[in-house]
């Protein structure tokens, strides 16, 4: 819905938006579906692309928006990268516990 009447919005309004996506895609329960996370990753792009070709008389609200879209995506980044090494060190574990039997 966001992506039809993203012409629309204000700055304001897309604050409001980065805030909702970005705890989407931040969901501590990690009861989203990837899906879900995967949309909201295309929403908060969607919506940079709306605030660079912005026509505000303060670009500096629009930096600041787009530095939010950018930390939320290198956080979740991060969170994946820790995720995947918890993996790969339980496969390993349990390698090692399989090769000892």
């Amino acid at each position: 819905l966001v992506h039809h009447v993203r012409s629309k919005l204000n700055l304001s309004q897309i604050s409001k938006v980065i805030s909702i996506f970005s705890r989407v895609l931040h969901d501590s329960s990690m009861t989203l579906p990837m899906s879900t996370q995967y949309t909201a990753v295309r929403t908060l792009l969607s919506v940079s692309d709306m605030i660079f070709n912005n026509k505000d008389r303060d670009p500096q609200i629009g930096r600041d928006l787009l530095v939010r879209i950018f930390h939320t995506l290198v956080d979740k980044l991060d969170a994946l990268h820790t995720c995947r090494e918890k993996v790969e060190k339980k496969m390993s574990e349990e390698n090692s516990s399989k090769e000892s039997n």
